[in-house]
């Protein structure tokens, strides 16, 4: 009884761990409906990035790693042209 309960208990943690990095897309695309503004777009693309370099998934932390600075640069542009 007490193995067929361990192995019950196993399999639940397995499935609650995520892909850190698949999580935060999915987090990205939540704040991306949300009418964002460019720093909350900065933000949550770094956190997508981020999630992918824990998971040591080299190409997606690669093309997020570029998106995100291509959103916080539009966020820098446009508070330096206070077009926010």
């Amino acid at each position: 009884m007490t193995r067929r309960w361990s192995a019950i208990a196993a399999a639940l943690m397995m499935v609650g761990c995520s892909n850190p990095g698949e999580k935060a897309e999915e987090q990205f695309r939540m704040v991306e409906q949300a009418n964002p503004s460019p720093d909350d777009l900065c933000d949550a693309s770094r956190k997508v990035a981020d999630g992918y370099l824990e998971a040591r998934d080299q190409e997606r932390y690669a093309s997020w790693k570029n998106k995100a600075d291509i959103n916080c640069m539009n966020a820098r542009l446009g508070s330096q042209l206070g077009t926010r």
